[in-house]
C-alpha cells in the first residue's frame, strides 16, 4: 500500500500526464495536423522505457535529461531549418501522455513504486 506521500507523487504524475493527453486531444481537434498516429506511439514507447529507467536508477534519471535536452535541441533545430515541425506536436504531446499514464498505472497503481522513486519522493 502507498503511504501519504507517494500517493501524493502518483496523482501529481497522472494529472500532469492526463493534462498533456487533454491539450493533445484539444490541439488535434482544433488544428486538423496529418494523421500521424505513430508518432504518438513511438513517443509513448520512448517515454515510458525513459519514465521507468528514471524511476530505477541515477542513470535513467540523466538518459532522460539527456533525451529532453536532445528533443529540444532538435526542435530548435527543425525550426530553424523552416521545417514544418509544429504539425506534429499534438501527436508528439498525446504519445508523451499516454506514456507516462502507462508507466505509472504499471509502477505506482498495479506494481509499487520502484524503490529509487520512493527515495526521491
Amino acid at each position: 500500500m502507498l503511504d501519504d506521500s507517494e500517493r501524493r507523487a502518483v496523482a501529481v504524475d497522472f494529472i500532469t500526464a492526463g493534462s498533456a493527453v487533454v491539450v493533445a486531444a484539444l490541439q488535434l481537434r482544433s488544428f486538423h495536423p496529418p494523421f500521424a498516429p505513430w508518432v504518438a506511439g513511438v513517443a509513448a514507447v520512448a517515454t515510458a522505457g525513459l519514465l521507468a529507467a528514471a524511476d530505477r536508477s541515477r542513470a535513467g534519471v540523466y538518459a532522460l535529461v539527456a533525451v529532453g535536452v536532445a528533443a529540444i535541441l532538435g526542435i530548435v533545430w527543425a525550426v530553424a531549418a523552416a521545417d514544418d515541425v509544429f504539425r506534429s506536436v499534438p501527436w508528439l504531446l498525446l504519445g508523451i501522455g499516454v506514456g507516462a499514464l502507462a508507466n505509472r498505472l504499471a509502477f505506482g497503481v498495479i506494481r509499487p513504486l520502484p524503490d529509487f522513486r520512493r527515495e526521491r519522493v
